[in-house]
């Protein structure tokens, strides 16, 4: 009698050669995002590592940021709606610590923009949206909150935004090096 052999459940090598991709709408989600994302961060390095003098790249950070935010939301709408691929084969705890550091990514992309909003209507400006739309101002100037906006945005949730990026593609890696095709299911 031939042994039974084991389920790619319990076997953590073996996956199987149909490992299902994400749906076309979540893989144009993540890479715009990831693409929209190196430009909010190249708006931000240009500005502060530049005169700046019109504030051009402060003013495209902020307009790219606003209409992240609503990205980000459509992106969140999509993934509640359409159905992820089976996991694949890893013990608990992996699957447990990825979905984990996915629900907290989908939570800081929402509030790394809005602190920035909010951070500029406290400040007493409004966000000029690529010179085609004015976001007036809505709020009373308040420098406290403005502050405390500025804080969560900068020192707060950008660390964490990387910390959770780098736990992410460290994840990504982990997989790529056991074999398994964790990048052919978001290509």
């Amino acid at each position: 009698m031939t042994p039974k052999p084991m389920s790619p459940r319990h076997d953590l090598n073996t996956v199987p050669a149909t490992a299902q991709r994400w749906p076309f709408t979540s893989r144009l989600f993540h890479w715009v995002s990831v693409i929209w994302l190196v430009a909010i961060w190249a708006m931000i390095a240009l500005h502060e590592n530049t005169a700046d003098a019109d504030k051009f790249y402060i003013s495209m950070h902020k307009a790219l940021g606003v209409c992240f935010f609503f990205w980000i939301v459509a992106r969140f709408i999509n993934r509640m709606m359409v159905k992820a691929p089976t996991d694949l084969p890893m013990p608990a705890w992996q699957r447990t610590a990825a979905h984990l550091v996915h629900s907290l990514l989908y939570g800081i992309l929402l509030l790394m923009p809005l602190s920035g909003f909010l951070m500029t209507q406290y400040s007493g400006r409004g966000v000029n949206l690529f010179g085609i739309i004015d976001i007036p101002n809505i709020m009373m100037a308040d420098k406290q909150a403005s502050g405390f906006f500025h804080n969560l945005h900068t020192d707060i949730f950008w660390p964490t935004l990387l910390l959770l990026t780098v736990a992410h593609i460290l994840g990504v890696i982990k997989h790529v090096m056991a074999k398994q095709p964790i990048v052919r299911r978001m290509l």
